[in-house]
């Protein structure tokens, strides 16, 4: 089955133009002021509703982390980040906020800087579920804002077309953008 998806067809303060807004089975009932101008329709001819979420679940996949081994001193974590955020190892900024994050708020000390993208922390004994939690409400939240979305010309081409365009997934996924990347 189909799906359709909202897409901006302009910036404003919450959204970047091409950003998706949300995701429905078609043939989709949208309401009025869900259209020109501010959004276009692109529907995805061979994917559902629930493939375009999960889709989008994995790409905004910021953060991964693997417990290496644990003792009565604490634990030992492996973090992974998308390579596309350069938060650990390049980016300094955002490297040393990460860092600083883990070592004053939980005590952590960084045990290697491995790619640019993976480093392993050993932390004393702390709920790693809250860890993660916090992990995302300070990082994901803030970097995950209308992170991806699709490319300007094809929103234009869907706004010539009376706000509808349709895409196979593919096509889809081959016109998104990351704007971290």
């Amino acid at each position: 089955m189909p799906c359709e998806l909202l897409i901006h067809a302009k910036a404003h303060s919450k959204a970047i133009k091409g950003s998706i807004e949300t995701v429905k089975d078609s043939p989709a009932i949208w309401g009025g002021k869900e259209g020109l101008p501010d959004y276009v329709i692109l529907t995805i001819t061979d994917k559902t509703k629930e493939q375009v979420r999960a889709y989008r679940e994995r790409l905004q996949e910021l953060f991964y982390s693997e417990l290496l081994n644990s003792d009565a001193e604490g634990r030992r974590y492996r973090i992974w980040v998308n390579p596309n955020i350069g938060i650990i190892n390049t980016a300094k900024g955002m490297r040393a906020k990460f860092r600083d994050f883990l070592v004053n708020k939980y005590g952590a000390q960084v045990v290697t800087y491995s790619p640019p993208n993976e480093a392993v922390f050993d932390i004393p004994n702390t709920d790693w579920t809250k860890l993660q939690s916090e992990i995302h409400d300070r990082f994901t939240k803030a970097i995950n804002g209308q992170r991806y979305y699709f490319l300007e010309d094809d929103v234009d081409a869907a706004v010539g077309n009376g706000g509808k365009a349709s895409l196979t997934g593919n096509q889809a996924a081959a016109r998104i953008v990351d704007r971290l990347a």
